[in-house]
């Protein structure tokens, strides 16, 4: 497990993309939990690699049940 110095979250995972020559960032829109929904703009106002933010679907269990 490698830390990367950074003031916050967000300069981690845009500096780790430009310094690694990430071609896209994906990231879940998710409002609560780590990635919440101010983040994940920030990351998209940031960074100049381009970030595909995708909404979490609900996938039916093997009982039959939305989860």
């Amino acid at each position: 497990n490698k830390s990367i110095p950074s003031n916050s979250m967000v300069e981690a995972i845009v500096d780790y993309a430009h310094n690694n020559e990430i071609d896209l960032i994906v990231q879940m829109n998710k409002k609560d939990g780590l990635f919440g929904v101010s983040i994940s703009h920030k990351i998209v106002e940031a960074s100049k690699v381009p970030v595909m933010s995708i909404n979490p679907s609900k996938k039916a269990s093997v009982r039959g049940g939305i989860h």
